[in-house]
């Protein structure tokens, strides 16, 4: 039963070497662009959030007459 486990084990490792080695990893330049443009549209989003958080903060004020 363990012998069958390390085997079954073994297997697998040399499956997933196969199917490492078919992937096509993206060169430096690809995986910096990628990263760049999600930096990006991550701090866009943000601002859009904040945008919509002050829309938001700002009617609920002025409904609730809160402030000065």
């Amino acid at each position: 039963m363990f012998l069958s486990k390390i085997v079954k084990a073994v297997s697998f490792l040399r499956e997933v070497k196969q199917e490492v080695i078919k992937v096509k990893w993206p060169t430096f330049r690809e995986a910096a662009l990628i990263s760049l443009f999600v930096i990006i549209a991550a701090g866009l989003a943000g601002l859009l959030f904040l945008l919509v958080d002050s829309i938001i903060y700002k009617a609920i004020k002025l409904l609730l007459g809160i402030g000065g």
